[in-house]
């Protein structure tokens, strides 16, 4: 007999709790797309990236060994390619489970705070590895090579738990939106993620073309030096809280579909 998810309250969570948790374990089971992929995908990153780094400063120092001792590679992809890649895991995650957890009579408020669990341990899991990965890079000055292909200290981040801080803000807020779009995906198909991206088209739109219109581009362009990559990171919570609410009032509508 099928093992119903919402009624199973094993351990010593209570009841409600014990249910989210399943679910979390739910998006968790799938280790290949959330965690042998993305690890993989930095190795390449890395391997690629030294190579690269290694062979430059090898054709520089038959030109100019002054300037090859000197030279520094950037690349910075590492990072940034996990950031967006949690957009891309939320998105899988809902719409391949929901069904899923929908047949075995899992409530969607549940299924919702479950998923947002799930993102907020991949968040914690991922800043935590590339914060690492950075201390290492930095410790190495560079892997030995002096490039630098995950840290992010061009942002002005002078410390580890800084580095952390932002690159935790910036995945959760890249997961939350990534479930609003599935919830639409899943709520109202293909119409749905087309009007997801236009709104978010016309929003970044909006904060580009009304400060010229204005003329307080030099006031928007003060406030974002004087808030800093830590102030601005924090705020990410106004529109990650935004897209969360809107995510689980579009859910309670959903309707899955095999």
């Amino acid at each position: 007999m099928n093992e119903n998810i919402e009624t199973k309250t094993e351990g010593t969570l209570p009841g409600a709790l014990q249910r989210i948790v399943n679910v979390a374990r739910l998006h968790l089971v799938n280790k290949s797309s959330l965690f042998k992929v993305p690890i993989f995908v930095l190795g390449l990153v890395l391997i690629f990236n030294l190579v690269l780094a290694w062979t430059i400063i090898q054709l520089m120092q038959n030109v100019d060994p002054e300037s090859a001792e000197n030279y520094h590679y950037w690349s910075g992809g590492g990072s940034g390619f996990i950031v967006v890649y949690m957009l891309v895991i939320a998105v899988q995650s809902i719409s391949m489970t929901f069904p899923f957890a929908q047949a075995y009579s899992v409530t969607r408020r549940d299924f919702y705070f479950g998923s947002i669990l799930a993102y907020l341990a991949l968040s914690v899991f991922y800043a935590t590895l590339l914060s690492v990965l950075i201390w290492i890079e930095n410790l190495t000055n560079g892997w030995w090579l002096n490039a630098q292909i995950f840290s992010i200290w061009y942002l002005g981040l002078k410390t580890i738990p800084e580095v952390f801080f932002v690159l935790l803000m910036s995945l959760i807020f890249f997961s939350f939106i990534g479930s609003a779009a599935a919830v639409l995906f899943v709520r109202f198909k293909a119409w749905g993620l087309v009007g997801f991206f236009a709104v978010i088209g016309v929003l970044a739109l909006t904060v580009i073309v009304v400060p010229i219109l204005t003329r307080t581009t030099d006031a928007v362009g003060a406030w974002f030096v004087t808030t800093g990559t830590i102030g601005i990171s924090a705020w990410l919570l106004v529109p990650t809280v935004i897209a969360g609410i809107a995510g689980m009032l579009i859910l309670r509508r959903a309707t899955p579909v095999s």
